[in-house]
């Protein structure tokens, strides 16, 4: 198989999983009863996907993976909310993931992208709300359940990173 054909078919995996795990976690929730608190397993594929894939193609693995699960299992309002959010998180994890291992570790990486994830979602809230006031008394609640994701995906990210062997890295 050549090489980009490889990668393609890796990208289309990542992009069925993150799906999958996007979909399965519709049903449980970190915080039962409040809205917008889910675990972000989804995540787990695109910090796996940092260690195999140029950013540009994680970017487009998230926005693909984005738009696919709002247009199957999402209201319009969703959306934007993990539009937004996701953006949020890619970019910083975009701009700081060529230090990891040297300023930061998977975790703090992890953790980043969850604060500005939920960063994120908290400025739509306040669209949404007309109101930023009461958008950010919601922001305690959304940083303690993204710092418990974000451990949480962060570990198992870096289980499945260290065992895992796609045979090519970045760049190749």
């Amino acid at each position: 198989m050549a090489s980009s054909t490889k990668k393609l078919s890796y990208l289309a995996l990542f992009l069925s999983l993150g799906l999958v795990l996007n979909f399965a976690e519709r049903f449980y929730s970190i915080v039962p009863g409040i809205p917008g608190i889910k675990f972000g397993l989804s995540n787990i594929i695109i910090l796996i996907a940092f260690h195999y894939f140029s950013r540009r193609e994680v970017g487009l693995l998230l926005i693909s993976r984005i738009l696919l699960s709002s247009f199957f299992v999402s209201s319009f309002s969703s959306f934007f909310y993990s539009l937004v959010g996701g953006l949020f998180s890619y970019f910083i994890m975009a701009l700081l993931y060529p230090h990891l291992n040297v300023k930061f570790s998977l975790y703090g990486l992890s953790l980043l992208g969850a604060f500005f994830h939920n960063t994120g979602q908290l400025l739509v809230l306040a669209y949404f709300l007309k109101s930023f006031r009461i958008a950010l008394a919601y922001y305690p609640l959304l940083i303690w359940a993204g710092t418990v994701s974000g451990l949480a995906t962060a570990f198992i990210g870096l289980k499945i990173t260290r065992s895992l062997s796609l045979g090519f890295k970045v760049g190749s």
